[in-house]
């Protein structure tokens, strides 16, 4: 099994440079641009990462921290783990993804969410984000809103095993539906048209013997086996438009709303 460490490396390794926790602190301080823009230094970032997830019982592991040629930008990966909080679906963790900035060209966000270890798919649900700019009081703002956002973890858990069950569930054998999702999906623009022979291929030939089932889930394996070829800023808005489309195309939305549901059939199987 590949370590959490190895995907996050796979991951994010067609963008800049991978650097160590010394090496941001050896970074000079960031210069204020204007009067309301007031960068923190990136290892300030990362110490209040971990003490919003030591407040919450959670531990940080495998973190990794990405800089740009110019040392302006960084984005750091990290594991979240819980002794009693764990996802249902073997293989999957709960991973974040801190993006920020010193020179004002990007706010400061973070995602939670989940990736896949054995693909090192990386999918990353960005339901579950904020955003803040750096600002005077930014440092209080982006302290809280880590907080908040590694406290409603456990809500973020459910979400994701409900999702995954129903995706696994649901019938995806019909050669004619396969097609359909697939140019659906790109005149919704969750992919390019372009994109549609690449998905088709990691479907057709999957990469891992658990991902020959064919459902749902296994078609969403597909689609972020060839996103994880683009670059990594692209994902988490992929996500988003992913995991809408889907939930839309299977009626999941109905199926959690709609007391005794059993049906797991889609618009277009039903049409």
């Amino acid at each position: 099994m590949e370590t959490t460490e190895g995907v996050e490396r796979v991951l994010m390794a067609r963008w800049g440079r991978k650097v160590s926790y010394n090496d941001l602190l050896k970074l000079p301080k960031p210069e204020q641009r204007g009067s309301r823009h007031n960068p923190m230094p990136f290892y300030q970032h990362v110490h209040q990462v971990g003490e919003a997830a030591k407040g919450k019982d959670f531990e940080v592991k495998d973190v990794c921290y990405y800089l740009n040629q110019k040392d302006t930008r960084m984005i750091m990966t990290l594991t979240l783990d819980h002794p009693n909080l764990a996802p249902k679906k073997h293989g999957d963790y709960i991973t974040a993804l801190l993006k920020t900035s010193v020179d004002s060209s990007w706010a400061t966000e973070m995602l939670g969410g989940f990736g896949t270890k054995f693909c090192t798919n990386g999918l990353i649900n960005n339901d579950h984000k904020f955003v803040r700019k750096n600002t005077i009081k930014s440092m209080d703002s982006i302290r809280l809103a880590t907080m908040d956002l590694i406290g409603k973890l456990p809500t973020i858990v459910q979400d994701f095993d409900e999702r995954w069950e129903h995706y696994d569930n649901y019938d995806l054998s019909s050669r004619a539906q396969q097609n359909d999702l697939l140019v659906m999906a790109a005149d919704e623009e969750v992919i390019t048209y372009r994109d549609i022979p690449h998905v088709r291929e990691h479907w057709m030939n999957p990469e891992h013997d658990e991902f020959k089932g064919r459902n749902l889930g296994n078609m969403v394996q597909a689609f972020t086996s060839h996103q994880r070829t683009k670059s990594p800023f692209d994902l988490a808005d992929f996500s988003g438009r992913l995991t809408t489309f889907v939930d839309k195309y299977s009626n999941r939305i109905k199926v959690e709303n709609t007391a005794n549901e059993t049906s797991n059939q889609g618009h277009l199987a039903q049409a």
